[in-house]
């Protein structure tokens, strides 16, 4: 009888400790399979939030290159996308194709010479669609 009450107690307790045990953290989503649409949406997110770009430009930009890029035309990013809202990028307007219908493009560009003279090139990487290159056209 002992054995089976001290059986009773040992699986309550197994049960008990590890319903508290901490949950271990989720893994990160992997995007490297996300359609432009979905990373434009997400990258112009981080555009609508009050910060330098740092944090930007190391999830989004392709190279070290492109980082400096972003960061050095943060401000002037925000602004455009306020003025002329990067989300119409997304699913298109008047002879622009939007992101939704890039299908199985390699590069996108966002912005351009009628946009602020901003230009945000896109790419396809192994790692997803990253910024290749920020630009301004004069």
């Amino acid at each position: 009888m002992t054995l089976t009450t001290f059986g009773l107690t040992f699986i309550l307790l197994t049960r008990t400790l590890a319903s508290s045990a901490p949950v271990p953290p989720v893994a990160p989503t992997d995007n490297t399979k996300a359609p432009i649409a979905d990373v434009l949406a997400d990258w112009i997110a981080s555009l609508e939030k009050e910060d330098d770009g740092k944090a930007a430009a190391d999830r989004w930009a392709s190279d070290d290159t492109a980082a400096q890029q972003m960061t050095e035309y943060w401000a002037r990013l925000k602004k455009a996308h306020k003025e002329h809202d990067y989300r119409r990028w997304i699913d298109g307007f008047d002879d622009l194709k939007g992101a939704k219908a890039a299908g199985d493009a390699i590069t996108f560009k966002v912005g351009g010479h009628s946009y602020g003279h901003l230009h945000v090139d896109w790419t396809k990487t192994a790692k997803g669609w990253r910024v290749a290159k920020v630009w301004l056209c004069r």
